[in-house]
């Protein structure tokens, strides 16, 4: 019996907003159940050109994988980077797909792990102001 093929898969997400989900993610599919081989950026590019950045990206990482998954946070809409990576997916001239994975709003509230959104809640005092609990 033939092992079934592992994809080779970038993961595109907001790295100072999102790195917890990615890290979840990465973690189960492609750690522990082995369902693909992760080719996305360890960590955000040192370089101010974004000509560089966006090469580097698309040779690097995004060429040689087979999807695209997006993980769609609270301002994932504003980085530039991730838009980049997604073009870059849809301009790739052999068959790649795209896919896209909102996340749990409740890091638009400031919380930073999937686990916190669960344990951690707000509420407000009797003074007005707003206390962790």
């Amino acid at each position: 019996m033939l092992a079934p093929v592992k994809r080779s898969v970038f993961v595109s997400h907001h790295h100072r907003g999102d790195q917890a989900y990615y890290d979840m993610f990465s973690r189960l599919f492609a750690d522990s159940l082995e369902v693909f081989q992760d080719t996305s950026l360890e960590r955000a590019h040192d370089s101010e050109s974004h000509d560089y950045v966006r090469w580097s990206i698309r040779q690097n990482h995004i060429a040689g994988s087979s999807c695209t998954i997006v993980l769609c946070g609270a301002n994932t809409y504003e980085r530039k980077y991730v838009d980049w990576e997604i073009k870059a997916t849809l301009d790739k001239r052999h068959e790649s797909s795209a896919c896209g994975c909102q996340l749990s709003l409740s890091s638009a509230r400031g919380r930073r792990s999937p686990t916190a959104s669960r344990t951690t809640s707000t509420r407000t005092t009797r003074g007005g102001s707003r206390g962790r609990h």
